[in-house]
C-alpha cells in the first residue's frame, strides 16, 4: 500500500465511499491505494490515460485499479448510462472463475451507481439465458474468451456499438491457454481491422455465393460482424504477471503508444 488516498482521487459519484465503507456496510474496507493503483487511477482520472499495458502480480489490487477507471468514466457519460447502450466495457478474463471475482467485484461497486448494469458470461450456463441479458443490455461484461467469441458470432442483438474500454486481465495465462487467435479474432470484429497475427481472416471475406440460402447466410455473417465495429475510441488496458516475448507482441498488436506502468 502507498500512502495516497482513495477519497483524495477524486473519484465520481460515491466511488471513493463504497471503497473506503466496511465490509459489513458492503464496501471494500479500503483507505489508501496499492502501488498499482496509485498510478493507474490519476491516469483516466486526469483525462490522460489511453491504452496502457500494466505488469502486476496477483494480489496487487489490479481489479480495481481498471474498474474504477471504468466506472468513473461511465458516470460522467451525458446523457447518463443505461442499460439499453449495451456493452460499454468489456473485460476479458482466462477462466470462469477469475470472471467470478471480478464481475463480484463489478457488483459491489455499482451499488452505489444502479444506473450501471454489470454482467458476465462465461459458460457454465444456458446461452438462451446469456442471450437474454445481452439482448436487455449490459453495460460493462466480463466474459471469458471462449464464450465471447461464441456470442459474438451467433448473438445479433449484441450491440458493442457505444463500447470504451477493452480491458485483457491476466495476458499471460490467457496466452498459456491457447487463446491468442480468439483474442485477436474477437478484437478484429470489435474494431473492424484484421490485427496483426489473426490466421483466419474469413471473416471479412467477400466470397461469391452460390444459391439463396448460402447468399442469407453470407449477408447475415456480413451484418454480424459489422454490427459488432465501434465508432468510438476505445481505451486498451493489459494487465499481465509476465512480460514475455508473447505478451510483448500481442500488445504491439493491440495498444498504439502503450503506456507502461509496472
Amino acid at each position: 500500500f502507498t500512502t495516497v488516498n482513495f477519497k483524495d482521487l477524486g473519484l465520481r459519484g460515491h466511488l471513493a465511499d463504497v471503497i473506503v465503507a466496511s465490509k459489513d456496510n458492503h464496501g471494500f474496507g479500503l483507505t489508501t491505494c496499492t502501488s498499482v493503483q496509485s498510478m493507474m487511477l490519476p491516469l483516466f482520472i486526469n483525462g490522460k490515460g489511453s491504452n496502457v499495458l500494466i505488469k502486476s502480480q496477483t494480489g496487487s489490487g489490479k481489479t480495481l485499479a481498471f474498474v474504477l477507471p471504468v466506472l468513473h468514466e461511465l458516470l460522467g457519460a451525458n446523457p447518463p448510462v443505461k442499460r439499453t447502450d449495451g456493452c460499454m466495457a468489456l473485460i476479458i478474463s482466462p477462466t470462469r472463475e477469475l470472471c467470478s471475482q471480478i464481475a463480484e467485484v463489478v457488483g459491489r461497486l455499482t451499488r452505489c451507481c444502479v444506473n450501471i448494469v454489470p454482467g458476465a458470461i462465461s459458460g457454465g450456463e444456458k446461452k438462451k439465458s446469456e442471450k437474454d441479458r445481452l439482448r436487455k443490455g449490459l453495460n460493462i461484461l466480463v466474459a471469458t474468451p471462449g464464450r465471447l467469441l461464441d456470442h459474438l458470432k451467433t448473438t445479433e442483438a449484441f450491440s458493442l456499438q457505444k463500447l470504451q474500454f477493452v480491458i485483457l486481465d491476466e495476458v499471460d495465462r490467457l496466452l498459456d491457454m491457447g487463446f491468442e487467435q480468439s483474442i485477436l479474432e474477437i478484437l478484429s470484429r470489435i474494431s473492424g481491422r484484421i490485427l496483426p497475427g489473426l490466421k483466419d481472416t474469413s471473416i471479412f471475406a467477400e466470397k461469391a455465393s452460390h444459391g439463396l440460402n448460402n447468399l442469407q447466410s453470407k449477408y447475415s455473417q456480413h451484418n454480424s460482424v459489422k454490427a459488432k465495429q465501434t465508432t468510438n475510441s476505445i481505451k486498451y488496458i493489459m494487465a499481465s504477471a509476465t512480460l514475455s516475448d508473447r505478451v510483448k507482441t500481442l500488445a504491439l498488436s493491440i495498444l498504439i503508444s502503450p503506456t507502461h506502468r509496472s
